[in-house]
């Protein structure tokens, strides 16, 4: 009987009803960029590299062997890769530390899981050899190519060897729909989450997808229960995985490995991403700074679409941190710190970029203008390219054409606020009582008069889950582009001064997904007041060193970073210094615990739900995901 159950579930979740799309794209949330890949071929002159060379981990033949099934790569591609792989740490390594060891470094980061967000499962130290970024894998031929790309920044004299990825028309999917297949390892639950981050991609796009359960011969996507979460980049040819390992059931992580294979790059990758983020490299293992090397305008095509902190495709703030909790990542505007790394859905901007890229010409008549039963969208929303009447609509907006607030989520609240000189408040649901509960959304236009801007200032209680990357949150769409991902407060984290927006509307956004807490209060008016631009401008003490002769010479410590917790004794900082000399036998790092004052409860105020804030943000609840917030 259970098997009956269970392809009864199988045929509901792939041939189920279509998804109201209206109320699938207001509640977006994370872009990303474009880029197109490299053929999986090889020129037959590149030899792979022998694997006696390279390290053997425990588990590594099984991760070949999965490789190997889920994306029929033989091994003697598999050891070329992962020498290529290794080669191209070792030449960014060299660039950042100079004569340092790699091999040193290599060996004792070899042991380590990683991660790129604190929202997303670690990659086993035994997979981390074949893949970039912490998830991507790549051909030989991509990889290839970013050694040539770091091999043309160290020179001006020889011509680039290899094609840029943006060059390979072959990694844009062609032909649709797209078919799929479940691989016997999925469990039911995760065959179900897969189903309906599909369904997202298809609602929101004009791309399709057909669940087959045979292995088709043409192209296909076979999801799998592998070691980790981990893609490629674009399309492959033939069989091509997308491992969905314990812990990357989450729907943002599923949409995030099939952005991958769309041919989403991380977002933190673009060529413009400096302007953004700075890499604090004081803190990430030493061997992996070659996954922070920002993309070229060759490698990586955005399409036009602006910078996206809240793409569910960016790195969150610890990745490959060397502790687990300090930075390595820097938002340039403080107040996006929190935001980045996400993975709750995609961002309207993750959405928009790969309709650009496959949809652009969907809702356009012959000569290339607009069909006239197209939706009239506003606020930044489009027509859709499947249902041109129908309009996408940015995070926070809702209504046939953008023009209203998005419906709320299991709450009572959200509304379109008319704002004058004097103050006006809004808060989360029950606020004024036990607080909010899990699984809320709303939202609040705030509308000021033309050529006026809106000040907001939190006032009385602020508390959400405290979480390296906000999962409860508040966010506040303040500039001109209402497309955008505007930034998200949690924690305690409040801004002390008021906050003023660019234009004469903002959405404020309330949003939990596991947590329950007191939430927030703010106050908002109409003010002639000049936006105050932040942004940080980050000094870092890393610089390129010069070794001297000797052994075991070492600089002075450098300052302590930013401690990773603001109370309760839970707090890790660190410091660094670098060796002088080719080898050092002491340590280049070391930590310390912070912040050990008690964090502020009032305990006569029966609306503080979570009066034990314990270390890692864990806390007693029925949901796994709190184990994995760090």
């Amino acid at each position: 009987m259970i098997w009956i159950w269970i392809t009864i579930i199988l045929f509901i979740y792939a041939n189920g009803a279509p998804v109201d799309v209206t109320q699938n794209t207001t509640g977006t949330s994370l872009p990303s960029t474009l880029p197109s890949t490299l053929p999986s071929t090889v020129p037959s002159t590149i030899s792979s590299i022998p694997s006696s060379i390279l390290p053997n981990l425990p588990g590594e033949e099984a991760v070949k062997d999965e490789l190997s099934d889920h994306f029929g790569v033989e091994e003697k591609t598999l050891n070329s890769i992962e020498g290529l792989l290794l080669k191209l740490k070792e030449k960014t390594h060299k660039k950042v530390f100079g004569d340092r060891v790699f091999s040193r470094d290599s060996a004792v980061d070899s042991t380590k899981p990683v991660s790129i967000s604190s929202t997303q499962p670690k990659t086993k130290p035994e997979l981390a050899p074949f893949l970039f970024e912490g998830d991507i894998f790549l051909t030989e031929k991509q990889v290839i190519s970013l050694l040539g790309h770091v091999d043309d920044e160290s020179t001006t004299t020889n011509p680039r060897k290899y094609r840029s990825l943006s060059s390979d028309p072959d990694a844009i999917w062609d032909e649709f729909p797209i078919k799929y297949r479940f691989h016997d390892s999925l469990s039911v639950y995760a065959i179900k989450q897969i189903i309906e981050a599909v369904n997202y991609w298809e609602n929101t796009t004009c791309i399709k997808f057909e669940h087959v359960v045979q292995k088709p011969d043409e192209d296909y996507i076979e999801f799998f229960k592998g070691q980790g979460c981990y893609s490629m980049i674009g399309k492959y040819g033939g069989r091509q995985g997308v491992s969905i390992g314990e812990g990357c059931e989450r729907l943002g992580v599923i949409e995030h490995e099939i952005g991958h294979a769309l041919g989403l790059w991380h977002e933190q990758s673009r060529p413009d991403a400096g302007d953004f983020i700075e890499v604090e490299k004081d803190f990430i293992l030493p061997s992996y700074t070659s996954d922070f090397q920002m993309r070229s305008t060759e490698e990586i095509n955005t399409l036009g679409i602006p910078y996206d902190y809240g793409s569910v495709m960016h790195y969150g703030s610890t990745a490959f941190s060397a502790d687990g909790t300090s930075k390595t990542l820097l938002t340039r505007d403080p107040n996006f710190q929190y935001t980045i790394g996400q993975r709750e859905r995609l961002s309207f901007y993750d959405i928009q970029v790969i309709n650009k890229a496959y949809c652009e010409d969907k809702c356009n008549d012959a000569d290339g203008m607009r069909k006239a039963d197209s939706a009239k969208c506003k606020n930044g929303g489009y027509p859709h390219p499947a249902h041109c009447g129908i309009c996408l609509c940015p995070q926070g907006y809702g209504g046939k054409k953008c023009e209203e607030n998005q419906q709320p989520l299991n709450a009572k609240c959200g509304s379109i606020l008319t704002l004058k000189d004097k103050w006006q408040t809004i808060s989360s649901p029950n606020y004024e009582e036990d607080g909010y509960t899990e699984n809320q959304m709303c939202s609040w236009i705030l509308k000021a008069p033309k050529k006026q801007r809106i000040e907001i200032e939190f006032i009385e209680e602020f508390s959400f889950l405290c979480a390296t990357t906000c999962v409860d949150y508040v966010e506040l769409k303040l500039s001109k582009d209402q497309r955008n991902t505007g930034p998200r407060f949690c924690c305690y984290r409040k801004p002390e001064k008021s906050l003023i927006s660019e234009s004469h509307q903002i959405v404020v956004i309330f949003r939990s997904q596991i947590g329950q807490d007191i939430g927030f209060k703010l106050q908002a008016r109409a003010t002639m007041k000049t936006v105050e631009l932040k942004k940080q401008i980050i000094k870092t003490t890393t610089q390129k060193p010069t070794t001297i002769a000797g052994h075991n010479i070492l600089s002075s410590w450098g300052q302590w970073s930013e401690c990773s917790r603001p109370c309760g004794g839970c707090g890790i900082k660190s410091r660094v210094r670098s060796c002088e000399t080719a080898e050092c036998d002491d340590k280049t790092q070391e930590f310390e615990s912070c912040n050990l004052q008690a964090c502020p409860v009032n305990e006569d105020c029966q609306k503080v739900l979570f009066s034990n804030r314990l270390c890692d943000s864990r806390v007693c609840s029925q949901y796994d995901f709190y184990s994995s917030i760090k």
